[in-house]
């Protein structure tokens, strides 16, 4: 049987925005060192500095999102089972104590 288009879109979807990040960063760190190389190689060397300092950075996001995604996944179960509003306060606290931590870094 053909495998239908909603079934696609369906398993894409979620990773359609950090594919489309992935790609862009990869696009942009690509012509920075192109366009670095003109210069010489230690424009090279510090640009290739700053390419890992930036993926080091980036990489300190993936914890904080697993753990917050978890929390708030926790909450709205039990905001599912129990109909608590307390369950739903909490989910967006993490939330927005997630985004303010994400903010600082």
């Amino acid at each position: 049987a053909p495998i239908k288009k909603k079934v696609v879109v369906d398993l894409l979807a979620p990773g359609g925005a950090l594919t489309t990040r992935k790609v862009i960063e990869q696009l942009s760190m690509t012509l920075t060192t192109k366009f670095s190389a003109a210069f010489g190689p230690a424009t090279v060397a510090a640009a290739e500095l700053v390419r890992q300092c930036f993926s080091i950075i980036t990489t300190l996001w993936w914890p904080l999102s697993v753990a917050g995604q978890t929390l708030i996944a926790s909450a709205l179960a039990r905001w599912e089972t129990n109909k608590d509003l307390s369950a739903l306060r909490e989910a967006r606290g993490v939330s927005v104590r997630c985004m303010l931590f994400g903010a600082v870094l």
